[in-house]
């Protein structure tokens, strides 16, 4: 079953630089998957950025930045192996919420009828 995500940004780290102010240097973030059903299950994670990296020829100022910038930043990072993590995550999340154990009371029996 596919899963639709929704990506979100809660939190940014910045630094000033002698190259640049405002330099993001960390987001946290959160990816929540979805099934057809419903079911839904989130992963938080932190992806740093190191100010050396930096590519000043890409460079968004703070000011200017979105939240699809920034979530693209991150979606470019989350890959591979650590991709394969969330996504495991979410659909643990998921799987478990489908299998929860119910305690059912006996005013709730299919066999007694409703009053």
């Amino acid at each position: 079953m596919a899963l639709t995500y929704e990506w979100k940004v809660f939190g940014l780290k910045k630094v000033s630089t002698e190259l640049a102010n405002d330099v993001i240097i960390g987001v946290h973030w959160t990816v929540t998957g979805t099934d057809e059903d419903g079911n839904s299950g989130t992963f938080d994670g932190t992806t740093p950025f190191e100010p050396k990296d930096l590519d000043f020829t890409r460079f968004v100022p703070y000011s200017e930045l979105d939240h699809d910038t920034v979530i693209g930043w991150i979606q470019a990072e989350v890959v591979g192996d650590y991709k394969y993590h969330v996504d495991q995550e979410i659909q643990r999340q998921i799987d478990s919420a489908k299998s929860l154990i119910v305690d059912v009371h006996s005013s709730q029996f299919p066999w007694v009828q409703a009053e």
